[in-house]
């Protein structure tokens, strides 16, 4: 809870909420972290700064807020266990997913919800139990929401400049159907 600033590594954060109410002061930066609660795994409201997540796991509902600057995920690994009854994340602004793995016990039918208009969202080779990301694996809640969804070619390792884009496309919703 607070202002969050700085590197963490190797940290666990566990309890009723993994790690909740944050702020960014400064760039924030997680390595090799693991974030598990029974609601929240992480919870960042904003902070006008970066949020950097790399090979990190997640468990229960995560939610970034759209004042961090841009929220970068590489590497992570998302498990939904069903203790928090929502989706993976909750994404409210600007944000990139990379070589993320989301894995389900079958309790998640949305991985990955864009909640806000105005901000661009990149989905670059990640996977659900192993399968490629796909279009419908996101909810998308907001006017003109940008998104592009690259997928690794099977012959390009993961980390690989070799991609090919599969899409971007620019949804515009007379209105927002649900709010996140």
């Amino acid at each position: 809870t607070g202002t969050v600033n700085g590197t963490y590594k190797d940290c666990v954060f566990d309890g009723s909420n993994g790690l909740r109410w944050c702020y960014a002061g400064e760039t924030a930066v997680f390595e090799n972290c693991v974030f598990s609660g029974d609601l929240y795994g992480a919870h960042f409201d904003g902070g006008a700064n970066d949020v950097i997540f790399r090979n990190c796991t997640f468990s229960g509902f995560n939610a970034f807020g759209g004042a961090i600057t841009q929220l970068t995920l590489d590497k992570c690994t998302f498990v939904a266990n069903g203790r928090s009854g929502y989706n993976g994340v909750n994404l409210w602004g600007s944000t990139k997913l990379i070589d993320c793995e989301f894995t389900s016990d079958g309790s998640v039918t949305e991985w990955v919800d864009v909640c806000d208009s105005g901000y661009s969202y990149e989905v670059d080779g990640c996977t659900i139990n192993g399968e490629p990301f796909k279009l419908n694996d996101l909810g998308i809640y907001g006017n003109s929401i940008c998104i592009s969804l690259r997928r690794r070619r099977s012959s390009a390792p993961k980390g690989s400049s070799k991609s090919r884009t599969l899409g971007w496309f620019t949804r515009a919703l007379a209105m927002a159907t649900r709010c996140c």
